[in-house]
């Protein structure tokens, strides 16, 4: 009884207290392991979602170029249809005329054919057989009143074989009965300054 009275009172044992300073020491750094998986995670997440609205970005940007590039082919035809529309209204309106231009002398010459619609004030020219202007030049088309001087209706440039078309024309507000066809620079003229190439009037009545 005397011994165990004179052992020192709440002394431990040397291994637990290495025991429990071990623990300790782990406990501490857990949740700072914690932390820094929290901090990899939460850049890995933004990292993600910036490629994410990166390539909503770009999947936006190439939807929109689609949808324009539709949208232009859109207009494109719309036109179109328009000028087929209006030339339909011109071939099949009731007062249409036919007027054939023919060269004033005989032989295979140029031809052409024009379809007028005087209440629409428009026209449709067809041309064949026309020769090659030089550089510079153009074919330019008058109408001729019953009085007065010839009145620019237009110029254009035949293709490699020699054929035209005017689709769908205005022309002048002026009366016309006669057309006529000259070369001339290919920016227009005034009045015609070299010889007809092919002529052609309205029949009576029209």
């Amino acid at each position: 009884m005397r011994a165990i009275a004179a052992e020192p009172r709440g002394a431990s044992a040397p291994g637990a207290v290495r025991t429990s300073g071990r623990r300790s020491f782990w406990l501490a750094w857990i949740p700072a392991a914690i932390a820094l998986a929290l901090l990899v995670f939460a850049i890995s997440l933004q990292q993600s979602n910036r490629n994410l609205n990166n390539q909503l970005a770009e999947q936006r940007s190439r939807y929109n170029d689609q949808l324009a590039e539709l949208r232009n082919q859109y207009n494109d035809q719309k036109v179109q249809l328009d000028q087929a529309q209006e030339s339909m209204k011109l071939l099949l309106a009731p007062d249409a005329v036919h007027v054939s231009l023919i060269p004033p002398t005989a032989g295979k010459q140029p031809n052409a054919t024009a379809i007028v619609s005087p209440s629409q004030n428009r026209m449709t020219l067809m041309a064949s057989n026309l020769p090659p202007v030089p550089p510079g030049k153009a074919y330019e088309l008058w109408v001729i009143p019953p009085k007065g001087a010839p009145v620019n209706a237009g110029v254009f440039k035949p293709d490699e074989h020699g054929n035209a078309v005017m689709l769908d024309h205005p022309l002048p507000m002026v009366q016309y009965k006669t057309f006529a066809l000259t070369v001339e620079d290919e920016a227009g003229s005034d009045k015609p300054t070299s010889p007809i190439v092919i002529l052609g009037s309205m029949g009576e009545g029209q």
